[in-house]
C-alpha cells in the first residue's frame, strides 16, 4: 500500500488518465497543423504508413489488455494493481500498452500529415514517462517489493 494523506490508498495515484492525456495532445496537434483541417488529405504514402503504425501499436494493447482481464488485474492506473505480470508481451516492455498508445499517437499523426502532431508526440512521451510512469513504478515498488525490483532490473520500460 502506497501511504497518501492521512490515508492508505491503494493506486498509483494518476489523476489525469493517459488515454485522456493522448486525445488532448493528439487532438491539439491535429488542430494546429494537419492536412485533414486544411480540408487535404495527406500523401497516399504518409496515410499508408501512418496506418500500418497504427496497425503495428494496435497490436501490442491486443497482446496486453487480454493478460490484465485473463489475470483478473484493473488497466486503469488509478485502480489498484493485483499483480505483476511477467509473461507474455510483459516479458518484453514493462508498459506494453503506453507503447501502444504512442506508437499509435505517431502513426496518426503520420497518417494526417501533421509535423506538430508529431512534436506534440515528445510531450506525450514526457507526460508518461515522467508523469504516469514515475507515479506507477513508485507505487509498485512499494506494494511488490522485490517481486517488482527484479522485473523492473530485467525487463525494459519500452522495448
Amino acid at each position: 500500500m502506497v501511504e497518501r494523506s492521512d490515508r492508505t490508498v491503494d493506486n498509483a495515484g494518476v489523476k489525469l488518465p493517459p488515454p485522456l492525456i493522448w486525445l488532448i495532445l493528439q487532438l491539439a496537434g491535429l488542430s494546429i497543423d494537419s492536412a485533414w483541417f486544411k480540408l487535404q488529405l495527406a500523401s497516399t504514402a504518409e496515410m499508408i504508413t501512418g496506418g500500418l503504425i497504427v496497425c503495428l501499436g494496435f497490436s501490442f494493447a491486443v497482446a496486453a489488455i487480454p493478460r490484465h482481464k485473463k489475470g483478473g488485474s484493473n488497466i486503469e492506473p488509478w485502480k489498484p494493481t493485483t499483480t505483476v505480470f511477467t509473461d507474455g508481451i510483459y516479458s518484453r516492455s514493462r508498459n506494453p500498452i503506453y507503447l501502444a498508445m504512442l506508437i499509435g499517437f505517431a502513426g496518426i499523426a503520420i497518417a494526417a500529415g501533421s509535423t506538430v502532431s508529431l512534436l506534440f508526440l515528445v510531450a506525450f512521451w514526457a507526460a508518461l514517462r515522467f508523469y504516469v510512469i514515475a507515479l506507477e513504478e513508485r507505487y509498485l515498488e512499494a506494494k511488490f517489493g522485490a517481486q517488482y525490483r527484479d522485473y523492473r532490473d530485467t525487463v525494459r520500460r519500452w522495448v
